[in-house]
């Protein structure tokens, strides 16, 4: 049975956005073998890890990708054998923020994590 996506084009303060939403945090850590996912918001763009309370707040404080019908990335699609794997080291990146695009990219590139401001 496909998965009632409707609530995603509802306007954020909505009942049936909130339910939308939860079904949707529901689902995605359903799908983990951890704590965290990769945050769908426009802020973070689907290259942030976030735990469940963050992810709940941006998505509450901007809209839910309108393109993003499928959730391949938090785990639909996959059989029930699979997992999304999430490297422990994520899952301290939304502590660490860095104000420098260039320092950004380099750190994306090596895989490093900058130096907590």
């Amino acid at each position: 049975m496909p998965i009632d996506k409707s609530w995603n084009s509802k306007p954020r303060n909505t009942i049936e956005y909130e339910n939308g939403l939860n079904e949707f945090l529901e689902f995605a850590f359903g799908h983990v073998n951890g704590v965290v996912i990769k945050c769908p918001c426009s802020k973070c763009g689907f290259n942030k890890w976030q735990t469940r309370d963050v992810v709940q707040e941006h998505l509450t404080c901007s809209t839910f990708p309108q393109n993003y019908q499928t959730w391949y990335m938090h785990g639909e699609g996959l059989s029930g054998n699979e997992y999304v794997v999430i490297p422990r080291a994520h899952v301290i990146e939304d502590v660490i923020e860095s104000h420098n695009p260039m320092e950004d990219m380099l750190n994306d590139a090596f895989g490093f994590m900058g130096a907590p401001r």
